[in-house]
C-alpha cells in the first residue's frame, strides 16, 4: 500500500506526513506514560515511544541527505 500512496505523494509530503505522525505519537505516548502506573502498559507505551523517536531520528536524516 506504501508503494500506491508514493504515486500521489511527493517524496518531501510524504516525510512531513510520517514526521507529523510520530511527533503527534510521541506527544501522546508520553501523555499516557505521566497518567498509568501499570508495569505491562509502562513497558508496553515505553517501548513504542522508543520505535517511534528512532522513526523520527531516521525520517530527519533522510530529509537532512536529501
Amino acid at each position: 500500500m506504501r508503494r500506491h500512496l508514493r504515486a500521489y505523494y511527493s517524496p518531501a509530503a510524504y516525510l512531513f506526513t510520517r514526521k507529523f505522525i510520530c511527533e503527534q505519537n510521541i506527544a501522546n505516548f508520553k501523555r499516557l506514560l505521566a497518567d498509568t502506573n501499570e508495569p505491562s502498559l509502562l513497558r508496553t507505551l515505553r517501548g513504542l515511544l522508543a520505535a517511534n523517536r528512532r522513526e523520527l531520528a531516521l525520517l530527519q536524516a533522510e530529509r537532512e541527505w536529501s
